[in-house]
């Protein structure tokens, strides 16, 4: 291959790909939706053929628990060419949720490490944390070589339905949110934070 056809192999722009970036095992539906999943297999092989059908290429598993789970759905996942970025979602001492996920291949023993390391309680890992937003931020990003995001931000235990616009003034450690549809659908005193309007 000549340097000019491998200059015009090479990519022209930015590669975006489409993301779910919290997805739950099938312990996730027993324990706190109350849908007993006896078929693991089947679910794996549901969510796969979800991830498909939606044109789906990169996945974040984030359970509040269940890791025994994650490597047999990351196995079927990254078989079909799906990126797996294993995490765990968990309350900050202000009370709202964050979804921390690392590196692919990242094992479940190593999850549960981390995630103990940011105060959560391993017999109740849904309760608040014993460490504050910031704190756990600090730790994800230069500690723990993750990263985070504050999921449904405008929903229960969400960042801003909880009003902890605090949590946010040192931006560099708040790098992205969820929010349920397009920005301009946000009723107005979220949109405006959203938009730096206001804080």
């Amino acid at each position: 291959m000549t340097p000019i056809e491998e200059a015009l192999a090479k990519s022209r722009g930015a590669r975006f790909w489409k993301c779910a970036l919290q997805v739950n095992t099938g312990a996730y539906l027993a324990k706190w939706r109350g849908q007993h999943q006896t078929d693991l297999p089947a679910f794996n092989q549901n969510m796969l053929e979800a991830c498909r059908n939606h044109g789906i290429e990169v996945v974040g598993l984030a359970d509040h628990d269940g890791f025994e789970l994650y490597d047999d759905l990351a196995a079927t996942l990254t078989a079909a060419g799906i990126k797996v970025f294993p995490g765990f979602e968990i309350t900050s001492l202000e009370g709202f949720h964050m979804v921390c996920l690392y590196a692919l291949g990242t094992s479940s023993q190593r999850l549960r490490e981390f995630r103990g390391a940011l105060g959560v309680h391993l017999d109740d890992p849904i309760k608040p944390a014993d460490k504050g937003s910031l704190d756990i931020a600090r730790t994800v990003l230069e500690k723990q070589g993750g990263v985070w995001y504050a999921p449904h931000m405008t929903q229960e235990n969400g960042i801003l339905q909880l009003k902890r616009h605090d949590a946010w003034r040192e931006s560099r450690w708040v790098l992205a949110g969820h929010i349920p549809g397009s920005v301009e659908d946000l009723p107005s005193n979220y949109r405006q934070i959203v938009q730096n309007k206001k804080s």
